[in-house]
């Protein structure tokens, strides 16, 4: 896409790149060209894409187990609370997302670590920003 500013102001193409989170700006002005490649980096990847939903093939396995199956897991025990996922696949809880957890679409009661699944529960991660009240 081309933008052009008034009273002969320069035009600046914007071009996006092969690989991901990267674009690359060019400048024309008159006849010289200049290229700028800038890279964001993002802490927190965009929520939408970060849900992780598993179903229970068995009886009597927890949700934790389930999850760590399929997936990197890190955890925070908090004690008779039981163990809460910290981190999946590498994305972390942070001071401005969680890991929420459900069990067959209803928020879950305890930790993953303390949640006793029957055969055909589904669990659903999901990766949510912490609304403060």
């Amino acid at each position: 896409m081309a933008y052009r500013s008034f009273f002969g102001q320069p035009t600046l193409d914007i071009q996006p790149n092969t690989q991901m989170d990267q674009e690359t700006e060019i400048l024309n002005e008159n006849e010289a060209t200049e290229e700028l490649e800038i890279t964001s980096e993002s802490e927190t990847p965009a929520p939408d894409a970060l849900t992780y939903e598993f179903t229970a093939q068995t009886d009597g396995i927890t949700a934790l187990e389930l999850l760590t199956e399929q997936a990197e897991v890190e955890t925070q025990d908090f004690g008779s609370a039981g163990a809460f996922v910290t981190s999946i696949n590498g994305t972390p809880s942070n001071a401005q997302y969680y890991w929420s957890f459900f069990v067959n679409g209803e928020y879950a009661e305890q930790g993953a670590s303390q949640t006793i699944l029957q055969k055909g529960d589904t669990i659903t991660f999901t990766y949510e920003e912490i609304v403060a009240n």
